[in-house]
């Protein structure tokens, strides 16, 4: 079983993935730079895709093959372990990181506290780490409290919007509920603190 803050921190990073791997997507072209088109400059002729970025996200099998002559390396493709653990938790593969991570997050309370926890946490908390690692971007816990739960559990759901982490709320907002609820919660706790410093009393 998983500690709720290690798990509340893995959900987190499990959330991240789909944003994280279209990230790396965008760079899986050695002869181009992300978001301009320009070339790199090297004189000799690249490989047709990073072989970096295709081993992490391309196909891939979770099961260990028989390889007697130890010619396999590398890590096993982040699909195909997310999954592996679709098949493990919920009963069935799937394809695709996206639709493998929305089924994952159905389930996270329960893999957390299930007898392959610690498996299920090394192996996201890897996947995170890699991906991470060639995109440089993470998106940690946001400071606005959920409008449902009250709780500090809101996060960007990379191209969603933002979502509450709370398995019992699921609470998803667009950018601009949330803007207008961070804009709210801001105002609140100003007023408030002019009220204690003997201010004006709140609205």
């Amino acid at each position: 079983m998983i500690p709720l803050p290690a798990a509340t921190r893995l959900r987190y990073q499990l959330m991240a993935l789909p944003g994280l791997a279209a990230t790396a997507y965008e760079d899986l072209a050695p002869s181009s730079h992300r978001g301009t088109g320009m070339p790199t400059g090297t004189r000799t002729p690249p490989l047709p895709v990073r072989e970096d970025i295709l081993s992490l996200l391309g196909p891939g099998d979770y099961l260990t093959q028989p390889d007697p002559n130890g010619d396999q390396t590398g890590d096993i493709p982040i699909p195909a372990m997310l999954s592996n653990w679709c098949q493990i938790i919920w009963g069935y593969p799937c394809t695709g990181i996206s639709t493998a991570v929305e089924i994952l997050l159905r389930h996270h309370t329960r893999a957390c506290a299930a007898d392959y926890a610690a498996d299920y946490a090394r192996d996201i908390s890897t996947a995170h780490q890699r991906l991470e690692a060639l995109a440089r971007t993470y998106a940690p816990p946001l400071s606005v409290r959920c409008p449902r739960c009250t709780q500090l559990t809101l996060a960007v759901d990379p191209g969603r919007g933002y979502l509450c982490c709370d398995p019992d709320c699921h609470t998803r907002l667009n950018p601009d509920q949330y803007d207008h609820l961070a804009e709210e919660q801001i105002n609140k706790e100003t007023a408030h603190r002019e009220a204690a410093a003997g201010g004006s009393p709140p609205r």
